[in-house]
């Protein structure tokens, strides 16, 4: 639905299900997302780009999202 495509809390509960942080010595920290749902990652990176100006990218089932 719309309403949990837009919550904060959808999206941190879907990092600590599917999801990580790390910590890089070249790119600072980033965040990956793993799902079964292409349309689940499309969608999460969709709410990282309209919350901030973070490079957010899918590829094959995968996001990369650099923090820092």
């Amino acid at each position: 639905t719309k309403e949990m495509r837009e919550s904060n809390s959808f999206w941190r509960g879907m990092i600590d299900g599917d999801g990580c942080i790390h910590a890089g010595k070249n790119h600072g920290l980033s965040m990956n997302l793993c799902s079964g749902s292409i349309d689940c990652i499309e969608a999460f990176e969709k709410w990282v780009k309209s919350k901030t100006d973070t490079a957010a990218n899918s590829k094959n089932g995968l996001l990369l999202i650099i923090l820092a």
